[in-house]
């Protein structure tokens, strides 16, 4: 399939809110930002200080800090991030620091321009309080850190706001610290995508295959690693494969893409025939482990010198069997996607992932790193499941080859070492089960239930 034939991702307007991501794990104490009012452009820092496990966060457009608040991310996890205003005439009302007279001329400034905003085309944004006009954009990165210097170029990254911690791409920035302390043999860079109607990675490769090939050298470089492999589907993309395998140095590896292919343990035991436990990152294993999305986002940093302030995003509308691709700015909502789209929500369910996965996110849900592939659907009807009728259905399905029935049953006895027994440590949680159970069973839903009882044990 050739470039030209993959959609693109238009931009969506600037919302008038931006809530950025302040750190990236549960349950951890939000570090301290800049001064409320402070007016930042496009690419400054927002943080004073961040955990050398976070990346730094970073305005995407230029505006004004306003305060710090909680969200949700698209994986369903809940952190704190800091709220920057970037819009003139609600930075105004919002941090009340401008006069009537100064509010008139704001205003009468805007409407002389050119009309809405766009992420760095150069235009100013007015400091609220004094009138004076802020930079739009600056240049946010510093010189590049030379090539052997792995700690320097972690920094760097961070430095650039760059993060992935989805279900394709577990968290970037731990593997490439644990690196640091243990031999990573292998890069592997997936372009599979988990849903036809969400080609996400083969888009993004397709369109941006020089960023992509310097993001895995990059970081097979940074890593120590002597292979580096990108893994596609077979016959999809022959332009890319052909570009990969010209530029040298990167194995290029087409499989069959059956859901849950793109599942990193799956991955993993088909690409090296390595076992690994599910919810442990790959570089347990000696790997590095990125999608096509990550990889992009590294090479903007090495060949543009651009930060990560935007991300592709695809949501899949089955009420209307219509995708939706956008640009969307980090600190952005599944909400401001759907206004900008227009698509009519009402009692609609919202997932972060493959839709089997059924990881259930607020339309508030802040985009970023983490989960990019979205689906919109009506609520489920309200249904009884029936008794089990001992089918086998969810074992022939499961791509672990573990007892889905069995691992209900133990939540239900609320018994961990059945739940061992029965292959609790090798669910993946892709959900096939569920989709394949004829009686309708929530089997998914009591093994991620006993697995969390057990992390709080």
């Amino acid at each position: 399939m050739r470039p030209s034939r993959h959609p693109t991702f238009d931009p969506i307007p600037t919302p008038a809110v931006l809530r950025v991501p302040l750190t990236l794990r549960a349950g951890v104490e939000s570090p301290p930002i800049r001064p409320i009012g402070t007016p930042v452009a496009a690419g400054e820092r927002l943080a004073e200080s961040v955990s050398q496990f976070d990346p730094w966060p970073l305005a995407p457009v230029a505006g004004t800090i306003r305060s710090v608040c909680k969200i949700t991310l698209t994986n369903g996890r809940s952190v704190a991030a800091v709220e920057v205003v970037t819009r003139v005439d609600e930075i105004a009302s919002d941090l009340n620091t401008a006069t009537t007279e100064e509010a008139t001329a704001l205003e009468t400034r805007e409407d002389a321009g050119s009309g809405s905003r766009v992420p760095g085309s150069g235009e100013e944004l007015a400091d609220s309080s004094t009138g004076d006009p802020k930079p739009e954009t600056r240049d946010p990165l510093p010189a590049l850190p030379p090539e052997s210097d792995r700690g320097g170029w972690i920094d760097h990254l961070r430095d650039a706001g760059l993060w992935a911690d989805r279900w394709t791409s577990p968290n970037l920035l731990a593997q490439l610290h644990d690196s640091l302390r243990r031999p990573i043999d292998t890069v592997v860079c997936s372009v599979l995508d988990g849903d036809p109607n969400l080609p996400i990675g083969a888009a993004v490769a397709s369109q941006e295959i020089e960023q992509l090939i310097a993001g895995v050298r990059r970081i097979a470089k940074i890593t120590g690693a002597s292979k580096a492999i990108v893994v596609m589907q077979q016959r999809l993309l022959p332009d890319v494969a052909a570009a990969i395998k010209k530029a040298g140095g990167i194995t290029v590896m087409e499989i069959i893409n059956d859901y849950p292919q793109a599942d990193p343990s799956i991955l993993l035991s088909t690409v090296l025939k390595r076992k690994l436990r599910p919810g442990r990152l790959p570089s347990d294993l000696g790997v590095v482990l990125l999608d096509a999305v990550a990889a992009v986002a590294v090479g903007r940093v090495v060949i543009d010198r651009r930060p990560m302030l935007d991300v592709p995003v695809a949501m899949f509308n089955h009420s209307r069997s219509t995708t939706h691709l956008a640009r969307m700015l980090v600190g952005s909502s599944l909400d401001d996607l759907l206004d900008a789209r227009q698509v009519a929500t009402g009692g609609f369910l919202f997932r972060g992932g493959d839709v089997l996965r059924d990881r259930r996110v607020p339309r508030e849900a802040v985009i970023g790193g983490s989960e990019i592939a979205l689906h919109a659907s009506p609520g489920p009807t309200p249904m009884n499941p029936d008794p089990c009728i001992r089918c086998g259905w969810c074992v022939d399905a499961c791509p672990s080859r573990i007892h889905p029935a069995g691992l209900l049953e133990a939540a239900q006895r609320r018994d961990p070492e059945l739940g061992e027994y029965f292959g609790l440590s090798a669910c993946v949680e892709c959900g096939l089960c569920d989709y394949v159970c004829p009686s309708r069973l929530p089997i998914l839903m009591g093994i991620r239930a006993m697995r969390a009882k057990g992390s709080e044990s």
